[in-house]
C-alpha cells in the first residue's frame, strides 16, 4: 500500500490544523503539484507533518486534475478562501475522518510531496529524534 507525506503550513497554530483537520467538510482537496503519483500500486493514505511531528492521516478517496470540476474552497467558518486550486493541478480527495497516530513520530518539514511508507519510517533514527 502506498503512501504520501505532505507537510502542512507552519503558519497555522497547532490549534487551527486541529480544528482544520477535524472539520466535518465533505471532502478534503489536498494538492499535489503538476504531476500524478506514478507508483504502479495505488496511493491509498496521505499523511501530514506539521512543525516536525507527523500528525496522522486522511484516505484518498480518488487523485484527480483539476479541470474546473472541483468546488471552490473555503474557510473554516464557511467564506470563499482566498487560496484555490490552480487548473490542472492533480489533487488528492480525501473523505473524512482525519486517522491521528498514536504515537509520536518526527519528520521534518519539506516542499511538495513524497512517498511515505509508516512502518519503514516507524524503525528509522530519523523518526525518533526531532531535527
Amino acid at each position: 500500500m502506498a503512501a504520501i507525506l505532505k507537510t502542512l503550513p507552519t503558519q497555522f497554530a497547532r490549534g487551527k490544523i486541529s480544528e482544520f483537520l477535524s472539520t466535518p467538510f465533505s471532502n478534503f482537496f489536498f494538492t499535489l503539484g503538476r504531476g500524478r503519483p506514478q507508483r504502479p500500486e495505488p496511493v491509498t493514505e496521505i499523511y501530514f507533518t506539521h512543525n516536525g511531528v507527523v500528525l496522522g492521516h486522511f484516505d484518498i478517496t480518488e487523485i484527480v486534475q483539476n479541470k474546473g470540476q472541483l468546488p471552490l474552497l473555503t474557510t473554516l467558518d464557511g467564506r470563499p478562501s482566498e487560496w484555490q486550486i490552480k487548473p490542472d493541478r492533480w489533487v488528492a480527495v480525501c473523505r473524512p475522518p482525519f486517522h491521528p497516530l498514536e504515537e509520536k513520530l518526527f519528520h521534518s518539514g519539506f516542499r511538495g510531496w513524497r512517498y511515505f511508507d509508516l512502518e519503514a519510517y516507524r524503525g528509522s533514527l530519523d523518526s525518533k529524534v526531532r531535527l
